[in-house]
């Protein structure tokens, strides 16, 4: 549907809540048998000093290249995706700078990823009464993060210019792999 819609080769892919790390590998082979030149579902907080600047996962017979994001530590068992979705919307302007300038230092591409929803200042929450037949708990749960999902949105546009200030937008990512992958 994406292909068809836009005219274009989808290249890239990124897991569901950025779920692949290093307990699947069987993953990346699939995704490379399938077509997809590169991922970005890794998060890590390890430098990537002595790294080439997008890293290439040897697969079979092709390459999948690997665009990770740089999670910044909060706790021992909690980060900061560095940056976009909620953490985009909520955190500060001068926060979401200062991550992605340490993301940088330590050899991250600064990426920011965004969905629609972050962006509409005019969302259609489902109402109450449109969730018949649901629990109570369901329906409050439902209410409570489509709430959370609006926080922040109306300042989007304008944080995304600041961090365009600073970190000028280099293209789509299918411009970062080889002409050969792309072709």
């Amino acid at each position: 549907a994406l292909e068809e819609a836009s005219g274009q080769t989808v290249l890239g892919f990124r897991a569901p809540n950025f779920s692949l790390d290093d307990r699947s590998p069987w993953a990346f082979d699939t995704l490379s048998e399938m077509g997809f030149a590169y991922d970005s579902s890794i998060v890590t907080d390890r430098p990537r000093t002595g790294h080439e600047r997008y890293d290439c996962l040897p697969l079979a017979e092709r390459r999948l290249f690997e665009f990770p994001l740089y999670r910044r530590r909060v706790g021992p068992r909690h980060g900061i995706r560095v940056i976009g979705g909620t953490y985009f919307r909520l955190l500060p302007l001068p926060v979401i700078l200062h991550l992605m300038d340490e993301a940088v230092g330590k050899g991250f591409v600064p990426l920011v990823y965004l969905h629609a929803a972050d962006a509409d200042d005019r969302p259609s929450p489902v109402r109450w009464r449109e969730m018949q037949g649901l629990p109570t708990l369901s329906k409050s749960r439902w209410v409570i993060h489509q709430r959370q999902w609006t926080w922040g949105t109306k300042a989007v546009a304008e944080k995304l210019q600041a961090v365009l200030e600073r970190f000028p937008n280099l293209g789509p990512l299918r411009k970062a792999l080889p002409q050969s992958v792309t072709a």
